[in-house]
């Protein structure tokens, strides 16, 4: 699941006010509402009798918990692909770029899942960056905030997607996820188009806790992989799982 904390004690929590997660053998770190408080004696007793030292997050400082999101390839082979069908000026150009994006592995990427203990990842194939984003907010009651000026996006992509070489699957995609998305007004149609357009064997997107994001970016680099921090996890407050700014 992903983790998304809120700033003051209104944000949802789970059942009993309060999550805890082990952050090493021996400190149990526990996530609260500023509502939540266990009595001194209470913590101390469970301390002696663990071993375990307890510390609290509270809502102010919460913010070390929160999921930042990776995004290690770029978006843009549904619409370099609609400009080769289309016999368009630069399609030789447009097929060796996707051919070297689509025919790198996510091997590096996916090695950091299992270095830093990640919880939460997905693919981005053809519902698009936008569509897997969305699946993996419902599944984790959550709600993700992706900033368009932030997205790394192939060479071409962005002028072709300006002439209107956009594939119908990103239209489609758009529309179907219409309900549970919210865009800001900066933000332009056209990244609207990219962020949902279906990608050929597109780049992972990684769930990683804020106090790692520096070292899982590093060693997805380190890999040869762009590491591109695209967004955050935020607290589901409505019916609108993925919220798109400037």
């Amino acid at each position: 699941a992903l983790a998304a904390c809120g700033g003051n004690a209104s944000d949802p929590a789970p059942e009993g006010g309060s999550t805890a997660e082990t952050t090493s053998s021996d400190t149990l770190t526990v996530v609260t509402h500023g509502s939540f408080e266990l009595p001194e004696e209470l913590t101390a007793k469970f301390a002696e009798d663990s071993g375990l030292e307890v510390t609290y997050v509270q809502p102010g400082d919460a913010g070390a918990m929160v999921n930042q999101l990776i995004l290690t390839k770029a978006l843009g082979t549904g619409i370099l692909g609609t400009a080769i069908k289309a016999a368009w000026e630069g399609q030789e150009e447009f097929e060796k770029i996707i051919i070297a994006s689509s025919g790198r592995l996510n091997k590096y990427a996916a090695s950091v899942i299992h270095a830093l203990g990640l919880v939460a990842a997905t693919d981005v194939t053809g519902f698009g960056l936008g569509g897997h984003m969305i699946e993996m907010a419902e599944a984790s009651k959550v709600a993700i905030t992706l900033y368009a000026s932030q997205l790394p996006i192939l060479p071409h992509t962005v002028d072709l997607a300006n002439m209107g070489l956009v594939p119908a699957g990103s239209h489609a995609n758009r529309l179907y996820r219409q309900p549970e998305t919210s865009t800001d007004a900066a933000v332009s149609p056209v990244f609207i188009d990219i962020v949902f357009d279906p990608q050929t064997s597109g780049g992972l997107v990684l769930a990683v806790p804020k106090k790692d994001l520096n070292t899982a970016m590093t060693l997805i680099t380190d890999g040869g992989d762009i590491a591109a921090h695209i967004g955050e996890v935020v607290p589901a407050t409505s019916s609108t799982r993925l919220y798109i700014k400037e």
